[in-house]
Formats: C-alpha cells, sequence, structure tokens
C-alpha cells in the first residue's frame, strides 16, 4: 500500500506529487493544515477539523477557495482511491505560487495538497505502559497560536530536544513558567483530584482531541479547570496525559526522568482513553 496524495485536482502516488520551488508554503511555512485520521474507515470529527482549517484561514488572512462540503468530497474520493484499512490524513493549504518576496499578496492562488497514508498505529504498550517526556523553555509568545500554521520550526527544536533525551515528548514551557503544551500535544494533569488544562490565553493550540477531552472528562464528573498552570505542578501531579489526534490520550509516567505518580498509567487516564475510544466508535 503506497501513499496517495490530492495534488492540483489529480490523485497521484507521492513519488509522483511535485511542488514548484516558488510555492509560498515551501518557501515561507505561509499555509495552515490539519491532521486526521478514520476509524473503520471514516474520518473521526472532520467538521471540527474543517473548522479550524478555516479558523486557521481567518487568522492568517486567507480566504479558501473550497468549501466544507467540497474538502471532504475531495477526502472521500482520496480514501476511496487509497483503500487503507485505516489512514493518516494531513490536509494542507499554501497561499500558492507568485512573485519572489514576503508579501503576501504576491500570490497568485491557493494550492490544496492532502496526503492520504496508511495509518500506523501505536502498539498496546504505548497506551498501557505511558511515556516518557521532558520539559522545554518556550521563547516568547507564540502568536496566532490558534492557527495550525505550517511554520512548526519551534515544534520541531522542542522535539528534538526530547529525543535526544530519549523521551517521546517535550512539555513546553513559556516565559511567565506557565505549561502553554506539547510539541505536538495538548497537555492535562491531574492534581489533587482535579484535572488541569492550560487555557487559551496561554497560546496553546485548541486541539479537537483536547476538547472532546474536556467534554468526556466533565461527562465523567471529573473536576477539570482550564487556567494557567505553573510549571511546579508538573511534578506535583499524580497523573499527566498527552492528547492529539494520533495519540488519543495517553499517559506521561515519567517527566524529567523523574516517576510520575505511580509510574504507570492511572486510573483517571486510563478510563477517559476508554471514554474516548468508545465516542470514536472504537472501544
Amino acid at each position: 500500500m503506497k501513499d496517495l496524495v490530492w495534488i492540483d485536482g489529480r490523485i497521484l502516488p507521492a513519488h509522483e506529487a511535485h511542488l514548484p520551488v516558488y510555492d509560498r508554503g515551501f518557501l515561507y511555512g505561509d499555509g495552515i493544515f490539519e491532521t486526521l485520521r478514520t476509524y473503520h474507515g471514516q474520518i473521526h470529527a472532520l467538521q471540527p477539523h474543517l473548522d479550524r482549517l478555516q479558523l486557521s484561514a481567518e487568522q492568517i488572512g486567507l480566504e479558501l477557495r473550497w468549501s466544507a462540503d467540497e474538502l471532504a468530497g475531495i477526502l472521500g474520493e482520496l480514501l476511496q482511491a487509497g483503500g487503507f484499512p485505516e489512514s493518516y490524513i494531513r490536509l494542507m493549504v499554501t497561499r500558492g505560487v507568485g512573485e519572489f518576496g514576503l508579501a503576501p499578496d504576491l500570490s497568485e492562488d491557493q494550492r490544496l495538497i492532502i496526503i492520504n497514508r496508511p495509518l500506523q498505529p501505536h502498539p498496546d504498550t504505548f497506551w498501557s505502559g505511558g511515556v516518557q517526556a521532558i520539559t522545554v523553555s518556550q521563547t516568547g509568545h507564540r502568536r496566532g497560536a490558534q492557527a495550525k500554521t505550517s511554520n512548526y520550526l519551534p515544534n520541531l527544536l522542542a522535539l528534538r530536544l526530547a529525543r535526544q533525551a530519549g523521551a517521546h515528548e517535550a512539555i513546553r514551557i513559556n516565559g511567565r513558567d506557565h505549561v502553554t503544551e506539547g510539541s505536538t500535544s495538548n497537555v492535562f494533569i491531574l492534581r489533587r483530584g482535579t484535572l488541569f488544562t492550560p487555557d487559551l490565553a496561554a497560546g496553546v493550540l485548541p486541539g479537537i482531541t483536547r476538547q472532546l477531552l474536556i467534554g468526556i472528562a466533565r461527562d465523567a464528573d471529573v473536576p477539570l479547570i482550564e487556567a494557567p498552570i505553573p510549571a511546579a505542578w508538573l511534578h506535583e501531579a499524580t497523573e499527566i496525559m498527552l492528547s492529539s489526534t494520533l495519540r488519543e490520550i495517553v499517559s506521561v509516567v515519567q517527566l524529567d526522568g523523574k516517576k510520575v505518580g505511580s509510574g504507570s498509567p492511572g486510573p483517571v487516564s486510563l478510563e477517559l482513553l476508554k471514554r474516548y475510544r468508545r465516542l470514536c466508535g472504537d472501544a
């Protein structure tokens, strides 16, 4: 099974898909994207992802050429062409090609690129055993954090530090010594029986899985507060969780080389994962 790409109105094998070197997404990271996945062949939370894509476009001053219905139709066509048991999908919109230069009004047209590849799921031990993470400093304030843009260099560098330390994820700490987010995840901590997650004012991406998890926790009568989280609370937490489309909800069992709680995934995170999968139809 080979990756497929929808680009410029055509579905091609990935190795045949090409991008002009003057595309602004390549030159400047001038674009937006969404990461999606399927459960039982159906894209999970498609409408929230498309809504966020629209929000991202508005925040970078881009009027999308494609309606939500048109994008859904293209995605369905691409899924059918792939025929994979489950799919990992990356949907990208760039400002397109134009005259060389930084000014956004130099671009001529937008470009839509969608990658469809077979989903490579984590082993069950990923969730049953948990993962390690480190904390890293986040310099400055992330502007336009609610826009999911193609400029991911700060996230990449944070993840690079984590992997050099043998960890799965990097939890970022801002200049006010508050927790923001992981390099590609949202963060939740359980402290004194209450679940906390940084509020959006902290400059975090409004993750789709984050929002679903907030609703699931409240339905499960788990006290939950969206608020600034002092970095020191990470080391007081009995459970730490990461949420994202591909991770779902995974426990951090070791942070900065120190055990979190019992050193195993805690009962709250496991219960929330079970409920999340039930919501996804994958229980």
